[in-house]
């Protein structure tokens, strides 16, 4: 049907015009798959046309366009799948017979199979239905019913993938195509609501809902759109049934990492391995470096993680793209081979430790966990756009068997233009074809060695692959917390993705071409010599490839330029920087750099990686001179001295100005900030100005040396390790922290107190730590902040410490007794325990029993009722405060805060009971005042216990200090009323 159609509008239009006028993508893959030139088509149209209109009653051939061919499809006669705008009833449970939808077509109810996605169900069909007439019949009528958003028929795919059909098309016109003319072909041949354009980033890309509610016409309107010469792709969005690439482990844990390190253990061959702790040496990785896992999502808050909150693309609406079913476990396996954390005594590390992770879900696994699962091609394209968004360097994607996508493709191609570099696994069935999307010509295809340095007999091999990298008995993390030992290409693939971000840690400014080839000449080769199918480059090295990457510059570098060649030991410059003799009078003539401005806005040469840790100082000396282009130096034209600081951002720390006068070479001296010590650091100098007419400078005699003492000791700013203590009534203790300078030890502290009129005293430079400030007043709280310097010429100093506040108090109070408080009608009565008068207290009721909900553990306030906050009172104003809202019934529990006059406070004291002593304000029951308890008394207590009081006060007949009138209250209130 589908095929037919098509072949009918394919050769009316080719009899119409010239073939060359006309694109038939489909159709000519179609012929071209079977080896048939252009010239035979026309003559074969006829006879394939009678065929297909003979045999349109047997089974059709299905397939989708894929650029210039098509991948075929297989219909699937035994399932259907349903889907229902977003609820999660299940339709296809006696919606669909009880609305008598399959009424006409005498169909049983099919059999129901969960998919995991929430909007569509799959269900098998009864055999009276499982033909291809059957199938059809089936989707024309479930379309029909009311509360059926879409239904489509299930396909087998180009990997025998179950591949099911959406309402969204996604087509990409040329790039010459106007919008009009684009969106009048999609109203033509697929009308709908066009919910994107340029989708996903992607230019003269559209993403259409259609107006249809069959997958069979979805698949038809796409192709039709392919076919269309304005097009370069039209396909469905369809769903695929993917699997991941990894193995349920059946072997026992293993402890060691042997991919990172493998020192022959458990059986394994010596350094067959990635020498990832060389690499470590140089570099673990740089937290500005992002890998994207493409995967069932991220544990990301696993304590062993380097790894940042990311995205859902699956519509389930999971935070930061973490995991939702039980069996989404893959991704946080995944996860641990590139960035597990280093050196925190936890679990394993993985190749790239303090580079970070971002989750992209785009897989949802199937349950019960069987490795397989769905992935929509829209999800995995508008994943990478995100990736282009978000500043992510890398992406992995262990997923395999997904049905091919000229979008996703464009989109892997776009996002590595943009600089991110692409990994994925090849997959686990020992075939000689390398699964999709690994076998995408924009994506490296990892495969899988074992701890011998062999092909994994699982791994997939063949032409396409690009590395091999460890994969099996691997060591990760496992979702939730914990870790796990594994197996597959999933796991080789993160490895070797891994490795690109510490290249990129050393070197962020790098294509992915050239990462690509950092990595392609430093594998250590396995197979046959140089690239072969079975382990592509060969096992991905990251210490090689880090060390290769840029060069390496030690302290102290000098460099005279004796020669017109740089050293590419220490070098890397740009075309507009030479080594020449036009300079005047250079310190080591005959030669000196030469920048000379770019017609790019500026010409650069700098250093290879310095690594400064464990340096305490560092000072950059060179001779500078400029000249103008045969004319006067110009504003603009300047020269920038700079270096890489630990964000790799270029940080300014010298300039020489195009508007200065021509002159000698000068030497300038450039002592850089602490900033500028670590592993990655590196110096530049850059030429600004646009050829023609830019000035040209020159440079010579550079030195980098670890120059004079310019850091203060750490820390710094300086600490207390003991903050200021009363030691005795008079005298106030510290200490600092002991401090640390590599460079010129010893260090001298200085104590500080900040109220220096009130007998304090400073403590001046001294070698101790300890400081004494004795003969302080009694009664007064004193400040006090530490600093630091070492013993260099000019003294380095830390900045202050925080100021520490204590006080001196000649009579500190002592914690109150257990016996501390009791309670009665007339107030609180507090044992003081000998403080003295002027003592304040806080009262804190932290519990009755039976319980009183109207307090639980509240302050006692200033008025008797509970308060959130502390009320401090001395102990004879606390005397005269009525106990209020309490339960002379209750026993309850009381703790007291004591506070100075000198404001220190002692913690709360230990916990007292006030007993059964009432604590609450009795009613007498003569509410009228009348000296007796009478029937007018009766009446009140009537209506105060049925809460309508009017104007009654109903305090009188509270008789259990409840604060309300209960039945509880009857029994006392008679007592009184009849007397003794």
């Amino acid at each position: 049907m589908i095929q037919r159609e098509l072949i009918i509008h394919a050769v009316s239009h080719w009899e119409a015009h010239d073939a060359s006028l006309y694109k038939t993508e489909g159709f000519e893959g179609f012929i071209m798959t079977f080896g048939l030139s252009r010239q035979t088509t026309a003559a074969l149209l006829t006879g394939i046309l009678s065929i297909v209109i003979a045999t349109q009653a047997q089974a059709e051939n299905y397939w989708y366009a894929y650029h210039d061919g098509m991948i075929p499809l297989q219909l699937d006669t035994q399932r259907i799948a349903v889907f229902n705008a977003g609820s999660s009833e299940l339709l296809l449970e006696g919606g669909l017979v009880a609305s008598g939808g399959l009424a006409d077509l005498n169909i049983e109810a099919p059999d129901l199979i969960k998919a995991p996605l929430p909007t569509y169900e799959t269900a098998l069909v009864p055999e009276n239905v499982q033909s291809d007439q059957g199938i059809h019949d089936l989707v024309v009528s479930i379309a029909q019913v009311d509360g059926v958003t879409f239904v489509s028929p299930v396909f087998f795919g180009h990997q025998n993938n179950r591949v099911t059909m959406t309402q969204n098309i996604i087509v990409h016109f040329s790039p010459e195509i106007d919008g009009i003319l684009a969106e009048t072909l999609i109203a033509t041949f697929a009308p709908g609501t066009i919910l994107e354009r340029d989708f996903a980033g992607i230019h003269n890309a559209y993403y259409v809902r259609c107006d249809t509610k069959s997958g069979f016409e979805i698949l038809d309107w796409a192709n039709e759109l392919a076919a269309q010469p304005e097009t370069i792709s039209a396909e469905p969005d369809f769903i695929s049934d993917a699997y991941t690439n990894a193995f349920i482990p059946n072997d026992p844990f293993f402890s060691s990492l042997w991919g990172i390190r493998n020192t022959g253990q458990n059986g394994g061959t010596n350094n067959m391995d990635m020498d990832g702790d060389l690499a470590w040496d140089h570099t673990t990785g740089s937290a500005s470096i992002v890998v994207g896992i493409m995967d069932t999502g991220i544990t990301w808050t696993h304590t062993d993680l380097n790894a940042i909150p990311g995205s859902d693309f699956t519509g389930q609406g999971s935070p930061n793209g973490e995991p939702v079913n039980s069996c989404d476990n893959h991704g946080t396996q995944v996860a641990g081979c590139v960035s597990a954390k280093i050196n925190n005594g936890q679990g394993v590390v993985g190749i790239a430790p303090d580079c970070r992770v971002a989750s992209l879900r785009v897989f949802i696994a199937n349950v019960p966990c069987d490795s397989t699962g769905s992935v929509q091609s829209s999800w995995m394209i508008n994943a990478l756009a995100y990736c282009a968004q978000n500043g992510i360097r890398v992406t992995n994607t262990s997923l395999g068997g997904l049905s091919p996508s000229p979008s996703l493709e464009t989109q892997f191609q776009l996002a590595r233009d943009f600089g991110i570099i692409h990994f994925a696994a090849t997959g686990n069935d020992n075939q000689s074809t390398i699964s999709y999307p690994s076998s995408i010509q924009w994506v490296n295809a990892v495969g899988a060695v074992n701890r011998n340095g062999n092909r994994a007999g699982f791994s997939n091999y063949g032409t396409g692959i690009a590395y091999t990298a460890p994969g099996q008995e691997i060591v990760t993390t496992q979702r939730g917390g914990g870790y796990t030992t594994t197996n597959g290409t999933s796991f080789a693939s993160p490895y070797a993705a891994g490795v690109a971000a510490l290249i990129l840690s050393r070197d962020p400014n790098l294509t992915a071409s050239a990462v690509e080839q950092v990595m392609n000449d430093n594998c250590k080769d396995r197979g046959t010599s140089g690239y072969d199918i079975f382990y592509g480059e060969g096992i991905v090295n990251a210490r090689n490839s880090v060390v290769a990457a840029v060069p390496e510059v030690t302290v102290p570098m000098e460099e005279t330029w004796p020669s017109t060649t740089f050293n590419s030991d220490t070098w890397v410059a740009d075309e507009d920087a030479a080594i020449n003799t036009d300079g005047d009078g250079e310190p080591s003539p005959p030669y000196s750099l030469n920048l000379a401005g770019s017609s790019t806005g500026g010409a650069i040469v700098q250093t290879g990686v310095i690594n400064t840790v464990g340096l305490t100082a560092l000072e950059l000396s060179y001779y500078w001179q400029q000249k103008g282009n045969g004319e006067d130096p110009e504003p603009g034209d300047d020269l920038i001295v700079e270096y890489l600081d630990t964000n790799f951002e270029w940080v300014e720390i010298a300039r020489h100005l195009g508007a200065d006068p021509a002159g000698a070479f000068q030497q300038e001296v450039v002592t850089f900030s602490p900033e500028a010590l670590h592993s990655g650091m590196r110096i530049r100098f850059r030429a600004t100005g646009n050829l023609p007419g830019a000035d040209d400078w020159f440079i010579d005699n550079i030195e980098l040396t670890t120059g004079p003492d310019f850091v203060a000791p750490l820390p710094d700013p300086m600490q207390f390790s003991t903050p200021p203590t009363p030691s005795n009534a008079d005298t106030m203790a510290m200490s600092a922290e002991e401090a640390t300078d590599f460079q010129s030890p010893p260090v001298n502290y200085e104590f500080d107190c900040i109220e220096d009129s009130n007998g304090c005293d400073d403590s001046g430079w001294q070698t101790s730590r300890l400081h004494f400030d004795d003969d302080l007043l009694a009664d007064t709280c004193y400040s006090y902040r530490v600093r630091a310097r070492d013993s260099a010429d000019l003294p380095n100093i830390t900045e202050w410490s925080e100021v520490e506040v204590n006080c001196i108090s000649a009579a500190i109070p002592g914690a109150p007794s257990a016996a501390f408080v009791t309670c009665s009608e007339a107030g609180f009565n507090l044992d003081t325990n000998g403080n003295p008068a002027s003592t304040r207290y806080a009262i804190n009721c932290i519990g009755a029993s039976p319980p009183d909900n109207t307090w639980g553990t509240q302050y006692v306030g200033a008025d008797g009722l509970p308060s959130t906050e502390a009320v401090f009172k001395t102990a004879s104003e606390w005397n005269a405060v009525v106990a209020s809202d309490f339960n002379p019934n209750s026993t309850y529990w009381f703790k007291v805060k004591a506070l100075g006059q000198n404001g220190i406070e002692t913690e709360f004291g230990p916990i007292g009971s006030s007993g059964t002593v009432s604590c609450g304000t009795i009613g007498d029951g003569d509410g009228d005042d009348d000296g007796d308890v009478d029937l007018v008394d009766v009446a009140n207590f009537q209506i105060c216990l049925h809460d309508t009081p009017l104007a009654i006060e109903c305090a009188a007949y509270d008789m259990n200090g409840s604060a309300g009138v209960t039945l509880a209250d009857f029994e006392p209130f008679t007592d009184i009323l009849q007397g003794p």
